[in-house]
Order: structure tokens, then C-alpha cells, then sequence
């Protein structure tokens, strides 16, 4: 299995997701995709784990801790409703994306989403907790975990391959503007962009995307706490990595506030178009100039400035 981040040593992982990425490691082949510690969707869901395969779909596993098995069926009762309305949710996501369904607005491939219980045995567990909640498993129902039916041919393509990352795992994808200046460089070197020449729609077909770099993928999955510095040419992606890894740092912590400051107003339109497309304007990542965010301090503080904040109705 290829695993994104390759280097997962830096991710927080806890001992049973180091052993069931340990397992999945060694029982399926190099054209299963495995991608960690996601947060598919962007409010306080659980952490999952993305297996994706050519053949076989898209299936998220996700691990639940409980460990009391004379409480097991009250508890399932309990997470039943949310768990049933975050597959909905996660379905329903999956079909917002053009390239994901077909015709008849059915997902083009197979989708899951399973939970394994690595501290309960299906024998103590009895057979009751299926008829609460399905795609359940238990610690000794890992090779069930995997039963995954494969069809004689591909159905994810390449193209298919990156709008799932966009939808599951959007830190990993680029947004690309195909109408006008595309270029992060020519963006900073224009004379003036207005942030409504970055309006999109959900369906706007001018929008395209390109995956990350496995490289890549690893500098963004290795936040630190402190101060970090990526020395690099122009052009050579560190606008690409701040703003990944800032989606990362969002969608973990989503009771945060995440801000990205830049010199150029131009430039600040762009990475609110790609936080607008990634769906985290509303919710806790925000990028200012380093001018429009000395106003703002100043503001608070109660200090009126003047010379530097001529018009307050318009964020520099």
C-alpha cells in the first residue's frame, strides 16, 4: 500500500492507528492508496483513514476507542444517529463533485465508511451491535475489514483520483484558475485584482486542480510547534505549502482561528479565492496583509489609524 504522508512518523498517530496502518501496510499491494488522519468533512468529525483503490472505490475507516463491552449497545444507540447522518453527509459531499457521479447522480464508484473497535472482541460483543449500527468491526475482524470486492476493470481513473482529493483530503489539491492570471507570480505582479475576479461557483467549470507532491505531502503533515523556515526560489511552491499545511492545522483544530498574512493585496485576493474554494472562509482560516492586519490591532486597542486605514469598509 502507498501511504500519504509517507513519512508518518511526524503525524500524532496513537498506538492502534500505528498498528492497523502497520497491518493494511503489509496486506494490500501497491495499488491501494492510503491517506492519513484526514478530516473529510470540515466541522469535529473523527479522524479517518482514506483507502483508495482502482477497482475497489473509496472506503474510510475510522477508529473508536470504547473499550466497555457490557455498555457496547448503549453506546452504539447513542452514536448511531450521528454516525448514519456523517456518512450522508460524507456520500452527499462525494456527489457534489461533477466528475464523482454519473447520470443518474449515483457515485461512480463504491463507497464506505467502517469503524473498527481494536478493544472489543466480536465474541463479547455479541451479535446486537450489527443490528444497531452497520460496517462495525471489532479487534479480532480486521481481515473482514478489508473484504473489499474489486471489479474486472478500473473505475477510478487519474482524473477521478484527484477530485477525490479534493473533496476528502482538499489540503493535498491545488485549485487552478483557468480564466485570466493563473500564476501566483503574475498574480503578485499585477497592477490591480479586485477579489470579485476570484468569485466562483461550486459548478464553475473554469476550475481545475492539481494533487500535491508525496514531497510535499510530508512538509505540510509536519507541523511543529514554534517557528518554521522554508528557504526556496520562486516559483519552486511555498505559497502551495503554507496554505496546505494552514488547511491541515484548520480542519484538526477546527476551534481555532487560523490567519495567513502576506505583503501583497493581490496575492491576499488569491489565497482568499483558494480558502473560499476550499470551503474554510466561513469557518477559521482568514488571510490579511501585514497592513490590513496592523489596522485591525490598532482598532482594537482603540488607537484610530488614520494615515494608514483611509477606508475601514474595504480590507486592504
Amino acid at each position: 500500500m502507498r501511504i500519504l504522508p509517507s513519512d508518518y512518523s511526524a503525524l500524532d498517530l496513537d498506538l492502534d492507528s500505528k498498528r492497523l496502518v502497520n497491518y493494511l501496510d503489509s496486506h494490500l499491494d501497491d495499488e491501494w492508496l492510503g491517506l492519513l488522519n484526514l478530516v473529510p468533512l470540515l466541522d469535529a468529525q473523527p479522524t479517518a483513514l482514506a483507502l483508495i483503490q482502482p477497482r475497489a472505490g473509496v472506503h474510510l475507516l475510522s477508529i473508536d476507542p470504547f473499550s466497555d463491552t457490557s455498555q457496547l449497545n448503549v453506546y452504539l444507540q447513542a452514536i448511531a444517529p450521528l454516525w448514519k447522518s456523517t456518512r450522508r453527509r460524507m456520500r452527499d459531499k462525494l456527489l457534489s463533485h461533477a466528475n464523482l457521479r454519473q447520470s443518474d447522480k449515483r457515485l461512480r464508484f463504491p463507497f464506505s465508511w467502517s469503524i473498527w473497535f481494536p478493544h472489543i472482541g466480536s465474541r463479547s460483543a455479541g451479535r446486537m451491535p450489527h443490528f444497531i449500527l452497520d460496517d462495525i468491526f471489532f479487534h479480532d475482524q480486521v481481515e473482514e475489514l478489508l473484504e473489499f470486492e474489486e471489479a474486472s476493470a478500473s473505475i477510478i481513473d487519474s482524473s477521478m483520483g484527484t477530485s477525490l482529493l479534493q473533496v476528502i483530503a482538499l489540503e493535498y489539491s491545488i485549485p487552478i484558475f483557468t480564466r485570466g492570471i493563473v500564476g501566483e507570480e503574475e498574480i503578485a505582479a499585477a497592477s490591480e485584482i479586485h477579489p470579485d475576479d476570484y468569485s466562483i461557483a461550486v459548478d464553475d467549470e473554469s476550475v481545475a486542480a492539481f494533487r500535491l507532491t508525496d514531497e510535499q505531502i510530508n512538509l505540510v503533515n509536519g507541523i511543529q510547534h514554534g517557528s518554521q523556515l522554508i528557504l526556496a526560489c520562486a516559483g519552486s511552491g511555498k505559497s502551495v505549502i503554507l496554505i496546505s499545511k494552514a488547511f491541515k492545522l484548520a480542519s484538526i483544530h477546527p476551534e481555532k482561528q487560523i490567519l495567513i498574512t502576506c505583503f501583497n493585496s493581490n496575492l491576499r485576493n488569491y489565497y482568499e479565492w483558494r480558502i473560499g474554494v476550499a470551503g474554510f472562509r466561513e469557518r477559521n482560516v482568514e488571510c490579511l496583509t501585514f497592513h490590513a492586519l496592523c489596522c485591525r490591532l490598532l482598532l482594537e486597542v482603540g488607537m484610530w489609524p488614520v494615515r494608514i486605514c483611509l477606508d475601514l469598509t474595504v480590507r486592504p
